[in-house]
Formats: C-alpha cells, sequence, structure tokens
C-alpha cells in the first residue's frame, strides 16, 4: 500500500513527495510521529516555507525515507549527503532539498504508513556514541539555514538546544572541553539561548545552565537523572 500510495502521486509533478510514518519499538510501543490530515499541495515558496517552519517539530524533515525525491533537482543543485557528518546528515540534506523546492505534497491514504522498526541497538545509535561532535557541526549547519531563511520554529529549536546534555550523557566519564566551548561558545547557540531561554520552564533554566558551567564530573549524575526523567 506504501509504494502503491506513493506511485499514484507521480502524475502531480510535485517536486517533494510525503507519506505518513510511525515507529514501532522491540517493546511494543507505538508512536505515530507523522500523519497528515488530508492530502494538501503546498504551492510557491512562501506557502513551502511557511509549512516547513510550521510542521519543523513534528521531525518531518528528519528522514529522506517515506519521501519521493525529483532526481532534476538533486543533479541540477549537486545535492549530496555531507559523510562528514555523522548525526543528522538526512536532515540536512532536506532542508537543502527544501530551498530547492517549488511545491510539496502531502499524501493521506489508509494503510500507507511506513513502518519502521526501531531496536535498541539501531545503527543511528551506535554510530552517534562515536561522534559527538558532529551534532554541534549539524545544529550549526541547520540553523544557519533556518535563520537565514525565517523558518523558525520554537519547538525544533528547543530539540537542538538541549543536544549538549546528550552528549555528556552518551560520554560516560569522557568530557571534552573542546566540544563543550565550540557548541556553546559560538553565534547560532547564543541565538538560540536569546530565543529558547525565556520560553522554557525554571527547571530547564536551571538545567541548562548547569550543562554550560558545571565541571564533568558534577554534571554527568546530574543530567543521568534529568534526561532519564525527561
Amino acid at each position: 500500500h506504501f509504494l502503491e500510495a506513493l506511485n499514484n502521486t507521480l502524475a502531480t509533478h510535485a517536486d517533494w513527495i510525503h507519506c505518513p510514518w510511525k515507529n514501532v519499538w522491540d517493546d511494543g510501543r507505538n508512536d505515530e510521529l507523522n500523519d497528515y490530515e488530508n492530502e494538501l499541495l503546498i504551492e510557491g515558496w512562501e506557502a513551502v516555507r511557511n509549512y516547513w517552519s510550521l510542521s519543523a517539530a513534528r521531525d518531518v524533515c528528519r528522514c529522506p525515507w517515506t519521501k519521493l525525491f525529483r532526481s532534476a533537482i538533486i543533479e541540477q543543485h549537486h545535492l549530496r549527503f555531507d559523510v562528514s557528518l555523522h548525526y543528522a546528515e538526512d536532515t540536512l540534506f532536506n532542508y537543502n532539498y527544501l530551498l530547492k523546492v517549488s511545491n510539496i505534497l502531502t499524501i493521506k491514504r489508509e494503510g500507507a504508513r511506513y513502518i519502521y522498526h526501531q531496536f535498541a541497538g539501531t545503527a543511528t545509535i551506535k554510530k552517534f556514541k562515536h561522534s559527538p561532535d558532529s551534532i554541534v557541526k549539524a545544529r550549526d549547519c541547520i540553523f544557519e539555514i533556518f535563520f537565514k531563511e525565517g523558518m523558525q520554529n520554537r519547538a525544533f529549536e528547543i530539540l537542538f538546544f538541549f543536544s549538549f546534555a546528550t552528549i555528556e550523557y552518551i560520554y560516560l566519564g569522557k568530557p571534552d572541553d573542546s566540544i563543550r566551548r565550540s557548541f556553546y561558545d559560538n553565534p547560532i547557540q547564543k541565538k538560540l539561548e536569546e530565543r529558547c531561554l525565556p520560553i522554557i520552564s525554571r527547571q530547564h533554566q536551571v538545567m541548562y545552565k548547569a550543562f554550560k558551567h558545571l565541571p564533568h564530573a558534577l554534571l554527568y549524575p546530574i543530567a543521568k537523572v534529568y534526561l532519564n526523567r525527561r
């Protein structure tokens, strides 16, 4: 049904076609990540930009699966995955592709969802442990696009705003002050601070300041408890 639904959209000549999906976890959980209310053709750059700005927090930009891309656009603009990234390289590709399209078609058909089976040992989780600096580079590349094109979305920004906590949590007892400095001491993070700090809860404000200023030996046990409760 999924492939048939995509195939039936080809006659629309849309630049980008999106299907719904859901995560199915090995513990039985089902996460409805993305389900469109109706079939919709978004046309013109302003409409496309507004659509992405409003829907960014729904994580629709994260993956290349569930989508059809126009190969002529990819080749004309020499769009490629950034192989130097080990985190969010597909997200960055999607945003660069977004800048080149003039319309997007979202489709909703019963039974046409892409099913993504998630397990604790997925490749994404394994490779992320070996590249904590990738989240810094990915954040900078993605938000350079967001801020330049006026596609801000606070909920999406907050996801990256706290991402250094993930680095601290994954790298058990392996502090890297250079990564910490590169994460906090740059214009992108400072702009995110300016936008996000006033609208998050008092508890999250305190935790963010702890992530930013506490030495690793004190921060890790706090981050572990905090992230386990999120």
